[in-house]
């Protein structure tokens, strides 16, 4: 009987190499255990997919945010240049500038330069 187990695990366990690895590398993604110590034990490749699936699910909030964050910049600079378009002189516009970005980006201090023209 013994003789059969092993024979019979020699023949299962190269069939089952692909899950290990995959295990490992989850293991190593998920930052869950030490892969050369942890069992193949579908159990710890469970909760290693649950930790990724986790982290996916953080990283996609993130990237949410930034993209709110980003669409809201954009429409506070699209508004701001709407409104100093309108003005005809710089020392008119640089301080109505300034404003509008502290107030729309809720700063406490705004600063600009001038460049000189070299054309």
């Amino acid at each position: 009987a013994l003789v059969g187990v092993v024979l019979l695990r020699r023949s299962v366990q190269p069939l089952l190499l692909p899950v290990t690895e995959a295990g490992v590398r989850l293991q190593r993604v998920a930052g869950t255990g030490d892969p050369a110590t942890t069992p193949d034990d579908p159990q710890h490749l469970a909760t290693a997919v649950s930790s990724v699936v986790q982290q996916l699910h953080s990283l996609r909030a993130g990237l949410e945010q930034e993209q709110q964050r980003y669409s809201r910049d954009m429409q506070i600079a699209g508004r701001i240049g709407r409104e100093i378009a309108t003005l005809n002189t710089l020392d008119t516009i640089v301080p109505r500038a300034i404003n509008l970005i502290c107030n729309e980006l809720d700063l406490y201090h705004a600063q600009t330069c001038t460049m000189p023209r070299f054309f």
